[in-house]
């Protein structure tokens, strides 16, 4: 994994989902960012707001990884 991580699992929605937009609009233009989230709204929810944004991103399932370019 590139660029700067962010390691969400012990969090729980809503605090995680604070924590990953957070961290996104903080990073730095073009860098990659790569979230751990094992809670499942989390999951639901930051993919859902970076469709609403526009970001581009990819969820990793398996791995419970979201990477947003």
């Amino acid at each position: 994994m590139s660029g700067e991580t962010v390691d969400l699992r012990q969090l729980r929605c809503p605090l995680a989902f604070v924590h990953a937009k957070l961290a996104i609009q903080a990073r730095a233009d073009g860098k990659p960012l790569t979230l751990l989230i094992s809670d499942p709204g989390t999951a639901k929810d930051v993919p859902r707001w970076l469709d609403k944004i526009g970001s581009r991103y990819e969820w990793l399932e398996a791995e419970r990884i979201l990477r947003v370019y």
